[in-house]
């Protein structure tokens, strides 16, 4: 449908004559040009109540329409200014015009100079154990990128010992946890997250990243955006090679299988923001008041899938993890465990993936899948005994078991029924995901 007759108006700012000629149009079709449309005259006007109404409708047609964000932030600018940075910030997101993207940037821009404006503050929680280059290098990249009031940092250091927790302590702009041994990723995790500000979202960051411009920006802008989410992650790409990807989400299979989805592939791939299985602990926001509500990292788990472990529990309370494709980090990986494979990683990963199945999947769910877990316990058994680290594996699953004796499943309820299907299903499919992703 043209609207030619009422776009010519308001180009000539005849805003009286323009609601006129929008009146013809108001009990007919909507669409979000309409709404647009509709919502400009309104506000010109001086109907801000009407605005919004278009606005909302229209939406409801189109939620990636920019210019209903930028209008729908023009809206709140007169009684909540955090609130229209916020729309702000989605418009920017879904413009790809650039000098439509000016003038949002320059809206936005206005708002934060509002004495009023204070968008709550992310923590950026960083786990360190040695590696001192890599962390100057990744709290560095923070400092150059995102506006130091956006933030605090909070970094807990795991008993380093090669000088990075005497550099930590000169530090002046973040909040220091010193642990006298190695308490793990999720202890770790943990304890930066309480010492954090309360009211304050949680950005986990390993240590062997570096951060893109607006990555901040850009992940806060995503869990605002998704009200179910518990976590999004951001698009890791490798450090070494920054035409490769390292991590575009991470999935969980019917297989017992954990994996990341899209590792090596082109950067250009996975371009899309769309729900995934769990968030990579590596660079992945967190809201932070779900902690509460499904718990915090499972301290048990030491090392390897506790992301899974949480954005699976996650799951099952009906919450939501997504992929956040515009927040870029670069991802050395490995730093901490020294290779992909190895000891250490082969007999954690095993034990902590019985322990993950035992706790997360009702008696009924592990015996549905009892025939593919088998199938894929056997497989990861092969492919490591070729590697000589096969009696690492079943020492690992050996554990797994004895741990998992510690009553820490989740409770089953009947209200999560839904849930569980809905993630069985998605099991499934995500073992065909593995060989295509």
């Amino acid at each position: 449908m043209g609207y030619a007759g009422l776009k010519q108006l308001i180009e000539q700012n005849a805003w009286r004559e323009a609601g006129r000629e929008l009146g013809q149009y108001m009990n007919g079709e909507w669409d979000d040009e309409l709404a647009v449309l509709a919502a400009t005259v309104f506000s010109a006007l001086g109907d801000w109540e009407g605005a919004y109404t278009c606005i909302a409708q229209g939406l409801q047609y189109n939620y990636r329409n920019y210019e209903l964000y930028l209008l729908l932030g023009n809206y709140y600018e007169r009684k909540n200014c955090n609130q229209a940075w916020l729309c702000y910030e989605n418009a920017l997101y879904y413009c790809s015009d650039e000098d439509d993207r000016r003038i949002i940037q320059q809206h936005k821009e206005r708002v934060q100079q509002d004495d009023r404006w204070c968008v709550h503050k992310v923590s950026i929680v960083i786990l360190t154990y040695n590696l001192k280059d890599m962390n100057m290098q990744c709290i560095g990249s923070i400092r150059d990128t995102c506006d130091p009031s956006s933030y605090e940092l909070v970094v807990v250091d795991n008993a380093s010992t090669d000088g990075t927790l005497e550099w930590l302590q000169e530090q002046k702009d973040m909040t220091l946890v010193s642990n006298r041994e190695n308490k793990g990723f999720p202890a770790g995790c943990n304890q930066g997250i309480k010492a954090a500000e309360p009211e304050n979202d949680i950005l986990l960051l390993n240590n062997d990243t570096e951060v893109k411009e607006d990555f901040l920006e850009e992940m806060v802008a995503a869990i605002r955006r998704h009200k179910r989410a518990f976590s999004c992650a951001a698009r890791m790409v490798q450090y070494h090679d920054r035409d490769r990807l390292d991590d575009a989400g991470n999935f969980y299979n019917a297989l017992g299988w954990s994996f990341a989805r899209g590792k090596g592939r082109d950067i250009h791939t996975y371009e899309k923001e769309e729900q995934i299985f769990s968030s990579c602990g590596g660079a992945a926001i967190y809201r932070r008041k779900l902690f509460e509500k499904i718990g915090y990292f499972d301290e048990e788990h030491f090392a390897y899938l506790e992301d899974t472990d949480i954005g699976y529990r996650a799951r099952i309370y009906g919450y939501e993890n997504w992929y956040a494709p515009k927040a870029v980090v670069y991802h050395v990986g490995s730093g901490t465990s020294g290779s992909r494979y190895n000891y250490f990683k082969t007999r954690y990963s095993s034990r902590n993936n019985v322990y993950l199945i035992y706790k997360n999947m009702p008696l009924l769910q592990i015996i549905l899948n009892l025939p593919f877990l088998a199938a894929g316990f056997l497989i990861k058994f092969l492919f490591f005994a070729v590697k000589g680290m096969g009696k690492e594996y079943l020492a690992g699953i050996k554990n797994g078991f004895s741990i998992s004796h510690k009553g820490r499943k989740v409770p089953f309820s009947m209200k999560h029924l839904p849930n569980y299907a809905r993630i069985q299903l998605e099991l499934w499919k995500n073992i065909f995901v593995r060989f295509t992703a």
